[in-house]
């Protein structure tokens, strides 16, 4: 029985050389995960430096960065990565792979759990399902298939089919000796499994929480003939330990197996002979659809050109209108730029006429400034003559007054006395 702490340390491997972008999106998802406590151990294998790349990672993730001077191989990084990762569990994240948010989630809690079993051969390793893509030049991906196999030793036997990125382990296979196989460079994965497998069983989690991605720098893994001679050499190490009864029964499993997948091909040929008769029906249908189509279509047509040959007697018609509409329009022109002028001559006219309306107000306004001042003088004079003839009415009537006074003193004896001697004196 293995006691773990609670929450037990993760350590996550990380194989390294010459692809800092990649690495950069491979950490970025060990950050992103929902679980902690987390430490990421990464051997660079003879790359260019990584440490740009590592400096991002938080304080909430351990980071062990070792460096190698050359390039050891993929098999031997893997084990300096198990020399000093310090986690109760284990896993690893290549660094052009990734994982989704929940991986360690989902793997961590179903490990812990059976690690707790007294039992020897309980489960001491976990998988999920992981999801295959091929990137293309431009960085795209595009979805293959899903590694979803449950858990068959026989099938283990056979082949692999555990992805290295989709599984979580216990430390205790490492401190008992299991590492990976020096002598092979390609399905190094599936001998430690194999390894591993000797010691405990394996549990799948049916949830696809990682992904695996193809490209043109992919391992040789999707060399063909590199992968036959690995499988050999896979099948040359683990065949001979192997009893009689494991060998027959791993050879009945191959034959079902086979059995199977050749009934699963039969059973998708006939789906797709399904398919291809119902789509021969289906094209034969519309082959009859189109074809009375085409007659229609033949008819519209014919009527399409006569209809044309009618509308070009019509275009030939409203040629010769627009034509003239044209001329029209030119002669239209030409008196609407002689009115234009006519009205440029007016508006000029029309400014001038303004002008001097303007200057005949201001001299009516002067000249009726002026007629108010002499019509107040008038006044004034009128007035004043009215005065006048009041004082020559006063005048003329003092006049008559001494005028009668004088013929009365005429009349007297004294004056005409005084008369007298006035004309002796004279």
């Amino acid at each position: 029985m293995t006691t773990i702490t609670s929450p037990p340390l993760v350590s996550v491997i990380v194989r390294t050389k010459d692809r800092l972008d990649s690495l950069r999106y491979c950490l970025d998802s060990i950050v992103k995960q929902t679980y902690r406590p987390i430490e990421v151990v990464i051997i660079n294998d003879g790359g260019a430096p990584v440490l740009p790349v590592t400096q991002s990672l938080p304080d909430t993730i351990t980071l062990q960065l070792i460096e190698l001077d050359t390039n050891v191989g993929r098999t031997a990084a893997a084990n300096k990565g198990l020399d000093h990762a310090k986690g109760d569990f284990l896993c690893f994240l290549d660094d052009d792979d990734y994982w989704l948010p929940h991986h360690l989630d989902t793997l961590v809690e179903p490990l812990s759990l059976a690690s707790q079993s007294p039992s020897d051969n309980a489960v001491g390793m976990v998988y999920g399902s992981t999801r295959a893509v091929n990137v293309d030049h431009e960085g795209t991906e595009h979805p293959l298939s899903v590694f979803e196999t449950p858990f068959n030793s026989l099938q283990l036997l056979k082949n692999n089919f555990i992805p290295i990125m989709s599984a979580l382990f216990l430390r205790r296979w490492v401190d008992e000796g299991v590492r990976f196989d020096l002598q092979f460079d390609l399905f190094e994965d599936w001998d430690f499994w194999l390894q591993i497998h000797q010691k405990c069983q394996f549990k799948h989690i049916p949830a696809v929480t990682s992904v695996y991605r193809l490209h043109e720098a992919a391992s040789g893994v999707h060399d063909h003939t590199l992968a036959n001679n690995a499988a050999l050499c896979i099948y040359q190490k683990w065949l001979p330990s192997l009893s009689i009864n494991k060998i027959a029964s791993l050879i009945q499993y191959g034959n079902i197996a086979e059995e199977e997948r050749i009934n699963r091909l039969q059973e998708e040929n006939q789906k797709q002979l399904n398919n291809i008769g119902k789509q021969h029906s289906y094209a034969l249908k519309v082959i009859q659809e189109k074809d009375q189509n085409i007659e229609y279509l033949e008819t519209l047509y014919k009527n399409a050109i006569n209809t044309i040959e009618t509308k070009d007697d019509d275009i030939k018609h409203l040629d010769a209108l627009y034509k003239n509409a044209i001329n029209t329009i030119e002669t239209k022109d030409d008196n609407i730029n002689h009115l234009d002028k006519s009205y440029q001559h007016a508006i000029r006219v029309i400014e001038e006429k303004d002008i001097d309306i303007e200057r005949i107000n201001r001299d009516l306004n002067i000249l009726s400034l002026r007629n108010d001042s002499n019509n107040k003088n008038v006044e004034k004079q009128n007035a004043l003559i009215e005065d006048l003839n009041n004082q020559v009415d006063g005048l003329n009537s003092h006049i008559t007054s001494l005028t009668e006074e004088l013929d009365t003193i005429k009349s007297t004896f004294t004056w005409r006395l005084h008369s007298k001697i006035k004309r002796l004196i004279n």
